[in-house]
Order: structure tokens, then sequence, then C-alpha cells
């Protein structure tokens, strides 16, 4: 594999995987009850 195919695929992965930590993160605070809830009176 070519060097540059790797940096592309290492980018793309490291992209994705913050992506899902950020988003995995809100849903377990969510679930936990800790959201922001600003409909709430």
């Amino acid at each position: 594999m070519r060097k540059e195919d790797e940096e592309r695929i290492a980018a793309r992965l490291a992209k994705v995987m913050a992506m899902m930590c950020v988003r995995n993160t809100k849903l377990e605070d969510i679930h936990a009850g800790m959201a922001d809830n600003r409909h709430e009176s």
C-alpha cells in the first residue's frame, strides 16, 4: 500500500472515530437524563 493511501485512510478513520465518540457521549447523556432540556417550563 502506498504511503499516501495509508495517510488518507488513517485521517478518515480518525474523523469517523471522533464523530462516533461525540455522538455516543450525547446519547449517553440523554439516556441518563442529563441532557439540556430547554422545552421544559
